[in-house]
């Protein structure tokens, strides 16, 4: 829908530029020089309303009125103020701030057309900030005159016909970028805070246009005050213009508000009433009773949501931790037990509340989503979801069984981080490498005035700033770009160690999302749902930055008699120098640098004359060479040569430039500097690397070290070069030096491509090249790499092979076996049905029906549905030409050759796409289970806008806070979460743990304060009660009908007020939500120490439960936190800036209810918070472990896998019944530790 604006010519009486001249002058002589300081990154100057009314006030009713020439003189005179201050003011702005009056979005009328209006409410959207060309400049391409277009709102103009006189042809045209003159510019939508709405209200919203210093200032969530010019623009549609215009506010000044409950208003009379009833002993009985009171019962459940409205006290510690002061509360129940109802409710109680429910809670909904061309103008739009704009409110959230696992994680993204380990490296886009946590730590340290304080997070935002490339892919090619922000958060308990096939690892945080492929398609999982055998995609290949590299230069000691050179740059001697070195070198120093050495030995005299010979050329210097005789080295068949150069100043000219080759054999790495030097340089280090450290066998060639990060840095150096390997580790041997057995580790070139490229660059140069070679040709005819495509995707090749009866049988044993194929083959099979379907040239050049059809290989069943006729009479038509269905066969046919065609190519681009691209996919090894060793924070980078970047030879995965489509925002979701799910068998079993019910995994189950159970359980005392409460309440709302409706009822309104005290609320919903605003603004209790003792003893208590190795783990910190939370919580309700015994007695007994309900284990009775932190009780674990056992001890018995039927039997015989057997095997399954090798029949893996 297009929108045209509509033009509105004022006159103004008032407003001139002298006038606003002298207004400057006299309020804001000081700002504009401290505006003329900060110029041109400041360019606006922020005015008060009142300071405009109190000079001339009717200047500021003229400003109201006829805004766009009031604010142009107001423009004008500030440019003209600069000249008196000899700064050139261009594009400086004047922000008119603080308008008395706010105006309610629903309240706009056509009336506020062309005025200064203000507007109050949330950030919902916000689009890209993306330049807006202001005044265009097209050169004539006859004759080359620039002609300058101002641009307005509307479509974009170009000129009609050159203005050069001497020309004046219509175009062509061409637009000159450099001579346009652009601003940033961004669409907003803002909608009304859910603080103004009553009841059922639905927020209204309304679009704003911002541009220059204003665009990008604001984010989804954030509670702002904007002030600008209503505009209004008539909708065009394809059948015309309407009679109906949109309204669309040009923004001239925005106020961010971090609004809280002191901005709700409360009379003084209203302190005076909400004071006397804190002090009121009935007041938890009086707030409980005002909770959803036309719900009867479930006192405990509604005392547990009231605290959770008053809150726990939010803190900031020293060391920056956040602890939050939101209680979080799941409901779990049986359908049609006022679930919802509840939810609801708390909503209308919350000073700021939102409700969502079942699909709608997507990821999007809870967190933020973004939508292309929302403004019809092909930008991205982030708009905030129900978390973050319930930010210091409640969030409720309806039927969180039926989420999408991946859209519940991002309620769990809120609470939890999702970060690597300190000690991995990134690697930046020329190559060089870093571990993340000194990355981010120096960044922060360095820059702690712009970092944002989070929930247990820091973040940098570095948008803009250049200097930070990172390799990113789309899964389809691997590029630079620049890294977004950076960020550390709390770290966990545990960490997350994945180690692949290609022998490389990452520790992660347990939350963290890895990519994986599955069904074909990639995508992501979290870290500790990762199993052994999943495919992961890796590079490969690196695009490596070329950088120019500069050496530091050493100054000679005065003492030295010799003069060395000393290169400038890196050069191809250098670098293989650098390759002996790292391979066959080390470095020795004497205390107090009286003297330093190099050395390179080797037994290959080659080696030894090719280093002597760099040496002498590059530093000017002439070696000394040492030989050890065979004869004076033990189990030694050949002369050692050692190539010696003492020189301090060489020693430093290395430590200076590359220190890197100078450590210990083990610590051994490749110089930073190298990995963005030229190719030819790479390759040439490579060399002298693989002459030192080179290897072949029967099989493979490569690179053998002692070093762990030398052999990946030898990985990644060779990826630069477009040669894949692997890592793996070796025998043991004896270091002398150590003492004992260490690891070594080979670095092995894989696939037929990468060892033809390595033989062309390195091998060939090398003495052993004829091997290499013997090896480079075998590998051509043997497909022995794990350049593997997954069987999902062969079927998929498959069918397309099928649909056009080119199936040669080739997949069968891959999509049977569901076995990987080589890449290779996988590509021959998909050029195969390309070239098949470019040999068909459309099918309007034909007309028989038959010759299309078997053209395109169409069934003729497939016709026979079309048309609604059987085979025979398709086939019938066909040979006779019938006339009567001839032609609808014809278009039938026709129109399912285009579908065929379209659908086969669209499947053809997507397997390209993913097979034919710069990734690879590999397998995962091993998962482990790391326990943090005193490790503080976990680190992140986040690149836009594909969320993945390139380290440890790996595509890995970004955290996502809140970035969606390449937008950057750091949205607030500081709120309490009120939940609720049904069990996903229908109704609750008291006899099973609560983990095996809900469908909801376990990590985002512990997150809760309080779970409780809503069962929907027959009873004759209870049923007859609620029958009777429901019945009231119908009787009290018909009298009230009735006698709204019906003139001379007989009803009084004494009847009806009795009949509605069953429910209504001891005290109204509007005083209860200023009460508890009150509260959270004015009281912050203190836990006196008798309170403190009673919440150590119950918890020492419960723990000491399991002390006992053979009993469960009955709580842990989490509940000892809540406990906290909800105390302070209870001594707000009665206004109490101290926490009792009387508050910790009442949250010990509803935390106590709501342990029992979800912890108590089924079997033993027994509290074990493993049923919701793990999702499996300990007696559960004993059983399982039992029961693997059973199944090792059968496959062994019977040589191969275990029958279930012996299974079952042996563990019945061990006191498992039948019915937890197959559970527990479904399970075992699902975890990847067992595996049906055939029909009923198991191994353990």
């Amino acid at each position: 829908m297009a929108l045209v604006p509509v033009q509105n010519k004022l006159a103004i009486t008032k407003s001139s530029v002298q006038n606003w001249e002298g207004f400057f002058e006299t309020y804001y002589d000081d700002d504009i020089k401290e505006l003329a300081r900060n110029y041109p990154d400041k360019r606006s100057l922020n005015v008060k309303f009142s300071d405009i009314e109190n000079r001339d006030f009717d200047l500021a009713r003229e400003l109201l009125e006829h805004p766009d020439s009031v604010l142009k003189h107001a423009n004008e005179a500030l440019a003209t103020f600069g000249f008196h201050i000899d700064v050139d003011f261009i594009n400086t702005h004047v922000r008119v701030v603080a308008l008395p009056e706010r105006i309610q979005i629903r309240e706009l009328r056509s009336s506020h057309i062309n005025k200064f209006i203000a507007v109050a409410g949330l950030i919902r959207k916000a689009t890209e900030v993306r330049p807006k060309i202001i005044n265009a400049a097209f050169k004539c391409q006859r004759c080359e005159h620039v002609t300058m277009m101002p641009q307005g709102e509307g479509k974009f103009v170009e000129p009609f016909e050159c203005e050069n006189d001497v020309c004046g042809r219509k175009g062509p045209f061409k637009l000159v970028h450099e001579e346009s003159e652009f601003i940033d510019a961004q669409k907003l939508r803002v909608q009304e805070s859910p603080d103004d709405l009553r009841g059922g209200e639905q927020p209204q919203t309304l679009d704003v246009d911002v541009d220059d210093d204003l665009a990008g200032i604001v984010a989804p969530g954030d509670r702002v005050v904007v002030s600008g010019i209503l505009r209004s623009y008539q909708r065009s549609t394809q059948q015309g213009k309407s009679t109906f215009f949109d309204l669309v506010l040009d923004g001239v000044s925005i106020e961010i508000e971090d609004k809280e409950f002191e901005d709700i208003e409360i009379s003084k009379e209203e302190i005076e009433n909400i004071l006397a009833l804190g002090k009121d002993p009935e007041v938890y009985k009086k707030v409980i009773y005002s909770i959803a009171p036309s719900i009867y019962g479930y006192e405990e459940v509604k005392e547990a949501m009231a605290l959770q409205l008053f809150s726990g006290i939010a803190k900031s510690l020293p060391d920056g931790t956040r602890i939050r002061g939101d209680v979080h509360i799941l409901l779990v129940g049986d359908p049609g037990v006022a679930k919802s109802q509840l939810l609801r409710y708390g909503v209308r109680l919350a000073p700021r509340g939102i409700y969502t429910s079942g699909k709608s809670s997507t990821s999007a909904g809870l967190t933020a989503t973004a939508v292309k061309d929302e403004f019809g103008d092909g930008r991205w739009t982030l708009e905030a979801g129900a978390l973050v704009l319930a930010d210091m409110g409640l969030a409720c959230v309806d039927e969180l069984d039926k989420m999408e696992a991946d859209d519940r994680s991002s309620m769990h993204e809120a609470m939890e981080q999702q970060s690597y380990h300190p000690k991995t490296e990134i690697m930046f886009a020329n190559g060089e490498k870093e571990e993340i946590g000194k990355f981010v730590d120096e960044l922060i340290i360095s820059s702690r005035e712009k970092v944002i304080n989070g929930n247990n997070c820091e973040i940098l935002n570095l948008s803009g700033n250049k200097t930070f490339k990172i390799l990113t892919t789309d899964f389809k090619n691997i590029y630079p770009t620049v890294i977004d922000r950076v960020s550390r958060h709390k770290a966990p308990k545990y960490f997350i160690k994945i180690t692949y096939s290609n022998g490389r690892s990452v520790t992660v945080t347990p939350e963290h999302p890895i990519y994986i492929l599955k069904d074909g398609e990639i995508k992501e999982t979290r870290a500790d749902s990762a199993k052994k055998g999943m495919l992961a995609p890796v590079a490969g290949k690196y695009p490596i930055e070329e950088n120019k590299v500069s050496l530091l230069r050493v100054e000679m000691r005065p003492q030295t008699k010799k003069i060395i050179s000393f290169p400038t740059k890196i050069d191809n001697d250098l670098a293989r120098l650098l390759g002996y070195i790292v391979s066959e070198g080390h470095f020795s120093q004497r205390p107090k640098n009286r003297s330093a050495e190099i050395m390179i030995s080797n037994t290959d005299e080659e080696i030894i004359n090719d280093a002597c010979k760099i040496i002498k050329a590059l530093f000017d210097i002439e070696p000394y060479v040492q030989i050890q005789a065979t004869e004076n080295r033990r189990t030694a068949t050949k002369d050692l040569y050692n190539v010696r150069c003492v020189s301090v100043s060489l020693g430093e000219f290395f430590k200076s430039n590359f220190p890197e080759v100078l450590a210990k054999s083990n610590e051994k790495r490749i110089p930073k500097s190298l990995f963005h030097a030229s190719e030819e340089n790479r390759a040439q280090f490579l060399l002298g690397a693989f002459r030192g450290d080179g290897f072949y066998d029967s099989e493979r060639f490569g690179y053998v070290t002692n070093s762990i990060n030398l052999a990946r840095d030898y990985s990644d150096l060779l990826l630069s070069l477009s040669i894949y390997s692997y890592i793996t580790q070796s025998a043991l041997y004896f270091s002398n030096r150590d003492g004992k057995l260490k690891p070594a580790y080979k670095v092995v070139i894989s696939g037929s491509e990468s060892a033809q490229i390595f033989y062309g660059l390195i091998g060939r140069y090398d003495k052993r090249n004829n091997r290499i070679n013997q090896l480079v040709q075998r590998s051509k005819n043997r497909l022995n790499d794990n350049d593997r495509v997954p069987w999902e995707t062969c079927a998929s090749i498959k069918k397309l092979l099928r649909d056009y009866r080119l199936d040669d049988g080739y997949f069968c044993h891959s999509t049977s076996m569901k076995t990987r194929v080589h890449r290779k083959i996988v590509l021959k099979y998909l050029d195969k049905v390309e070239h098949y379907v470019s040999t068909l040239n459309g099918t309007s050049a034909v007309y028989d029906v038959r010759e299309i059809r078997q053209k395109y290989k169409i069934p003729i069943t497939e016709v026979a549905s079309r048309i609604r006729k059987s085979g025979s009479m398709v086939t019938y038509i066909e040979r006779t030409h019938s006339k009567k269905n001839y032609i609808t066969l014809q278009e039938s046919v026709v129109q399912l050759a285009k579908e065929k065609l379209e659908n086969t190519e669209t499947s053809i681009k997507k397997l390209k796409s993913l097979i034919a691209s710069d990734i690879r996919f590999i397998q995962i090894k091993t998962v482990e289970i790391l326990n943090n060793e005193n490790v503080e924070w976990v680190y992140d980078v986040t690149v836009e806008p594909n969320h993945t970047f390139i380290s440890e030879g790996l595509v890995l995965h970004n955290t996502i806070s809140i970035a969606k489509a390449g937008i950057m925002a750091t949205l607030k979701s500081r709120c309490a979460l009120l939940g609720a799910a049904n069990p996903k068998f229908g109704r609750f079993d008291r006899y099973e743990p609560i983990a095996k019910q809900i469908n909801m995994p376990p990590a985002l189950l512990s997150r809760f304060d309080l779970i409780f159970i809503l069962t929907d359980e027959p009873s004759v005392s209870r049923d007859t009660a609620i029958a009777e409460h429901i019945l009231k309440a119908h009787y009290a709302g018909e009298l009230s009908v009735r006698r709204a409706n019906v003139l001379g009822s007989g009803i009084e309104i004494d009847e009806i007020t009795r009949a509605m005290e069953v429910i209504q609320p001891v005290i109204q919903a509007d005083m209860l939500r200023k009460y508890i605003a009150y509260t959270k603004r004015s009281i912050f209790p203190i836990i006196r120490d008798e309170a403190r003792k009673q919440l150590i003893d119950f918890y020492l208590g419960l723990r000491k439960q399991g002390e006992d190795p053979n009993s469960p783990v009955p709580v842990t910190a989490r509940q000892l936190e809540a406990l906290i939370r909800l105390a302070e919580a209870s001594a707000r309700v009665r206004l109490s800036n101290e926490i009792t015994t009387e508050d910790t007695a009442r949250v010990i007994r509803i935390v106590m209810a709501s342990l029992k309900q979800v912890m108590t284990d089924p079997e033993t009775g027994k509290l074990d918070s493993d049923i919701i932190n793990v999702g499996m009780g300990k007696s559960q674990r004993v059983k399982a472990k039992t029961l693997r056992e059973i199944i090792r001890e059968l496959q062994d018995e019977y040589k191969g896998a275990a029958p279930l039927e012996d299974i079952i039997s042996r563990a019945e015989e061990s006191g498992i019944k039948k019915d937890t057997v197959e559970d527990m095997i479904q399970k075992l399954k699902s975890a990847g530790e067992i595996i049906e090798a055939s029909n009923g029949r198991f191994r353990v893996v």
